[in-house]
């Protein structure tokens, strides 16, 4: 798993964490960084395709990797000088962004197309049918099994102390590629 990192303005006091959704266009995302105010800092956080895979294990892995990049980050800037952070996630992003949020004190996240249970989302998404039938095949796995071994990478076990200081915003859609409509409403 590859995570690419894009900054600018880390010196002003708020900071926005962007984090991509799976299988994200660099340039939707261009055009997000494009219109953060001058005022704001950014990171943005992309990670590889294969960052979601077949391997329920290395998903999990690869997922709690990332979301310790993102606090080690987080707590460098802060240990720098007091600031105030934000985040924008996507479909997958929000995921860490709500888990993160749960981690350490974010002011408002805005997230686009969530989920609440990662197994479902992730079993009954579009998207995501020919990892799934690999991870049945090669893993003979069960909804069940992977709601039990994601779990702590799933929303729905987060959303308890620090995020509940935290301002949400959720848009949710009603064709996205990967988390069904109805696992965004249950969040």
């Amino acid at each position: 798993m590859k995570i690419k990192k894009i900054s600018k303005r880390l010196n002003k006091e708020k900071i926005i964490i962007l984090i991509d959704g799976w299988q994200s266009f660099e340039s939707l995302f261009y055009f997000i960084r494009e219109s953060v105010p001058e005022e704001y800092g950014y990171i943005q956080y992309a990670y590889t395709n294969d960052t979601l895979n077949s391997n329920p294990i290395k998903t999990k892995e690869n997922f709690l990797h990332l979301v310790d990049v993102i606090l080690n980050d987080i707590k460098r800037l802060k240990t720098k000088k007091k600031r105030s952070f934000y985040m924008y996630g996507q479909s997958l992003g929000g995921l860490f962004c709500m888990i993160v949020s749960d981690k350490i004190k974010i002011e408002k996240i805005r997230l686009i197309i969530p989920g609440s249970n990662l197994a479902e989302a992730f079993w009954h998404g579009e998207g995501t049918i020919e990892v799934k039938n690999e991870m049945v095949k090669k893993y003979n796995m069960t909804l069940p099994k992977l709601t039990k071994i994601w779990d702590k990478i799933s929303p729905d076990h987060y959303l308890k102390s620090k995020s509940l200081k935290t301002e949400f915003n959720l848009t949710i859609s009603k064709n996205d590629f990967v988390i069904p409509t109805k696992n965004g409403k249950n969040l």
